[in-house]
């Protein structure tokens, strides 16, 4: 029906238990996510899911008092992965804030055009860009 794969809607479903386990402890986290304000990897969520529930309880605990940055180079964080993108701290590298400021526009404007255009349009144009995104990645 989405034209999406079995294996993206496994991954989609394990991302959602992750940030549903993260609202049982704090909805406030819970709700930073879903809104963007907080930003977490794809493939960190799915190991989240996937790790032991004192993980989660940490990780919402972090996150609503603000130092999930700095716990993210921690043993918990997956390695290499980019748990969260834009904490302007000074352990942060320059490419991390950089992203993290682009990513914040670029979802400030995606909002408030969603809110006034054509969605089907948005969809299709954001679609286009993720394509890019991807190619750039597959590139590096």
């Amino acid at each position: 029906m989405y034209n999406v794969s079995r294996d993206t809607i496994i991954r989609d479903s394990q991302v959602a238990s992750a940030i549903t386990a993260i609202g049982m402890t704090s909805p406030e986290a819970k709700s930073d996510i879903l809104s963007g304000k907080t930003r977490l990897s794809r493939k960190y969520l799915m190991e989240l899911a996937a790790g032991p529930e004192d993980d989660v309880a940490e990780v919402a605990a972090r996150l609503e008092d603000g130092t999930f940055g700095s716990w993210k180079a921690s043993a918990h964080a997956p390695k290499g992965e980019m748990a969260s993108v834009g904490s302007d701290t000074e352990d942060t590298p320059q490419w991390e804030r950089v992203f993290g400021r682009i990513t914040d526009d670029f979802n400030k404007e995606l909002w408030k055009i969603s809110k006034n255009d054509d969605t089907v349009a948005v969809r299709k144009a954001l679609r286009l860009y993720i394509g890019m995104l991807e190619d750039l990645y597959g590139n590096i």
